[in-house]
This record gives C-alpha cells, structure tokens and sequence, in this order.
C-alpha cells in the first residue's frame, strides 16, 4: 500500500512540474496567436525569434526554479 502511495505521488509530482514548466509559453503563444493588429513584435523582423527565445528563457527558468527548490 504505501509503495503505491508513494509511486502516484511520484507521477502527480512529475505532471505538476510539467504542467508548471508548459504554463507560461503557452500563456506567450497563446496571446500572441490572436488576431489583433497591435501586438508587440508583431511586425518586428526578428519578432518571432524574440517571442520564441522568451518562451524558451520561460521554460528553462521554470526548470531551473524547480530544481533549485528540490522539486526534480
């Protein structure tokens, strides 16, 4: 019994940090995937490359704060 206890905790700790590390790029591409005219960057050169560096940095920032709290 508290083997399987241990091993849902386990999953539900890895789908935690999943969905935390997937919440903020698709909040980013979420936004910038409307259809207005006045999106920042929208008709930037490099607007794309920008937008998809900061989700990356997001990614990678959510990752680097979970393990620093121990969380993975």
């Amino acid at each position: 019994y508290s083997a399987a206890t241990t091993r849902t905790n386990d999953v539900i700790k890895v789908l935690t940090v999943l969905t935390a590390v997937l919440i903020p790029p698709t909040l980013i591409s979420s936004i910038w995937g409307m259809n207005f005219v006045e999106i920042p960057l929208a008709h930037h050169p490099l607007g794309f490359a920008l937008m998809s560096g900061i989700m990356v940095l997001s990614v990678l920032g959510t990752l680097w704060y979970c393990r620093t709290k121990g969380w993975i």
